[in-house]
């Protein structure tokens, strides 16, 4: 799944805000620590899989030629 991406602005300092769909299941890295906090690990079937989308979603921005040198679960 990749977030809807609505625009952008520069604020007075001149840094850089994304406009961007809301995702209300917070960031990879408060699902990551949701299933260690219940089960006490990662399910490895499901790490792959969210690998494979986040390979799938970075390769299809990377055909649309957007690119992002920081990605990072939080």
């Amino acid at each position: 799944n990749i977030i809807k991406y609505y625009g952008y602005f520069f604020d007075e300092q001149k840094y850089l805000y994304f406009i961007l769909e809301f995702y209300e299941n917070g960031t990879l890295k408060d699902t990551l620590d949701k299933c260690i906090k219940e089960t006490n690990e990662l399910n490895e079937q499901q790490v792959i899989e969210w690998s494979k989308e986040l390979i799938d979603a970075v390769y299809y921005l990377s055909t649309q030629d957007i690119h992002h040198n920081d990605l990072k679960p939080s």
